[in-house]
């Protein structure tokens, strides 16, 4: 590295990519020096062939993604990086979106593969890269060893990675299409109803309390505003017996009950 100022700062960044044959993933060290200068130097990358089962682009991502997670999470560590220092950037709207949903609303495999990203890496710590910006499209695509030879997106990553954070990709892209391997979710409501109450009950102060709960007494509650008004309810012509707190004014046809209300106060 030709700039030997003590680091101040320091930054890792993840590149994941996969095509239909490979897929890999690059990590690179981002350092802020003492003059304000910034220097980038590849780390590690790894690369493997995909199985020869059929496999969609979006769940090949999907695996880049795990493998980019499981080389850079040990670095930091030996470097002593915090988690809000790493970036993972993927190419892949699906894998982003994947990435921000519970494990548990996804389908079998993609649903596995989610789960252990993130327990390695928070989805907040994953960006959106174009392709051309992405060095492991290199590792995805393949490259001719001359031609690597004098690759500065290879060696140096991205060009906008020397340059300050407000000028990186910050914009999630938005999905034209629905979301695959994604769980039907349907929720059963059942609804039970209220018990209805005889006009016996409806007469019973202990009753009166059940139906509303709030009454405690207080002056201030709204129950007690509702119970403090007169109350009028039609009765059977017969007059029932007295009881303690009422009083009963009867006319030709009905009677009427009237609560006093310095009993109930």
């Amino acid at each position: 590295m030709s700039n030997n100022s003590h680091a101040v700062f320091c930054l890792l960044h993840g590149f994941s990519d996969a095509s239909s044959t490979a897929y890999g993933a690059v990590v690179y060290l981002r350092q802020v020096h003492e003059d304000g200068t910034t220097s980038i130097a590849i780390v590690t990358a790894k690369a493997r062939v995909l199985p020869i089962e059929a496999m969609t682009i979006p769940r090949a991502e999907l695996v880049a993604a795990l493998l980019l997670v499981k080389i850079i999470t040990p670095i930091a560590g030996l470097l002593h990086v915090q988690t809000e220092q790493l970036y993972a950037w993927t190419d892949s709207m699906i894998v982003l979106h994947w990435l921000q949903k519970l494990s548990t609303t996804l389908k079998t495999f993609v649903a596995n593969w989610v789960s252990a990203i993130q327990e390695l890496l928070p989805s907040t710590q994953w960006r959106h890269v174009a392709t051309k910006d992405s060095p492991a499209d290199l590792l995805s695509q393949g490259i001719d060893a001359k031609d690597l030879t004098h690759c500065q997106l290879w060696w140096k990553g991205t060009p906008w990675l020397a340059f300050s954070p407000a000028l990186w990709p910050t914009k999630m892209p938005v999905l034209k299409n629905a979301l695959p391997k994604t769980k039907m979710l349907c929720y059963v409501i059942r609804i039970i109803p209220s018990p209805l109450h005889t006009l016996e009950e409806v007469l019973s102060f202990h009753h009166l309390r059940e139906l509303l709960p709030g009454f405690s007494g207080s002056t201030t509650t709204p129950a007690r505003l509702v119970t403090e008004r007169l109350m009028t309810l039609s009765l059977p012509q017969k007059s029932p017996e007295p009881r303690p707190g009422f009083s009963y004014g009867h006319s030709r046809n009905h009677s009427k009950m009237y609560w006093k209300l310095s009993d109930l106060c």
